[in-house]
């Protein structure tokens, strides 16, 4: 299927995807790009720098209950994942504007049901493939066993040829076992090492 093909609106001038029905996804449906960590560009068309890494999570943070507007179109990361991931992205030494955070289900599906999110996967592996493809990162980060298990799906496409993959724990992780936060560090060491070759 080709990109061009989805359905999509226009909302508040962003294109939002129409593919998913309501019953799978909250409202608001969000964008369909991720975007540098800085915030500083959310378009990959628009992309004018290197990516080092494309952080690839399972979809997008939304709060319904709170309902906070910074956040309603599904940016990729928010609330305690999203700081968590500043403190080792700081502590290490990346660039936030070199870096790509991303979903593999670019909807915040409701209540992050498995079955869900595997529907929602099928029509967002497209966009997936897509922007891979235009933010031609570095190294490919998925975090978690989802995205990591969606990604593997993806690397599949002809499209995409040979990329570098390496897998880190989700940030969240770390809230639940915070056993883990020494080998979290690690997997960074590794990331900088490797963007540094």
């Amino acid at each position: 299927m080709d990109i061009k093909n989805y359905v999509t609106e226009k909302i508040d001038s962003y294109d939002v995807c129409c593919q998913c029905s309501f019953d799978i996804i909250s409202n608001p449906r969000c964008v369909t790009w991720g975007g540098t960590f800085d915030r500083t560009c959310e378009d990959p068309i628009k992309l004018d720098r290197n990516i080092d890494l494309m952080l690839i999570g399972q979809n997008p943070w939304y709060n319904e209950k709170r309902h906070e507007s910074k956040n309603i179109y599904g940016r990729a990361f928010g609330d305690k994942s999203e700081k968590i991931l500043i403190d080792y992205l700081t502590q290490h030494n990346f660039n936030p504007a070199n870096i790509w955070i991303t979903n593999v289900v670019q909807c915040s599906v409701i209540n992050n049901d498995p079955a869900f999110v595997q529907k929602a996967f099928e029509n967002c592996k497209y966009f997936l493939i897509e922007e891979i493809l235009l933010v031609n990162p570095k190294i490919l980060v998925p975090m978690g066993k989802v995205a990591e298990k969606m990604l593997n799906k993806v690397l599949k496409s002809p499209k995409l040829g040979k990329l570098y993959v390496y897998n880190i724990y989700h940030p969240n992780a770390l809230s639940y076992n915070p056993q883990l936060k020494q080998r979290y560090h690690e997997q960074f060491e590794d990331l900088k090492r490797m963007v540094s070759k």
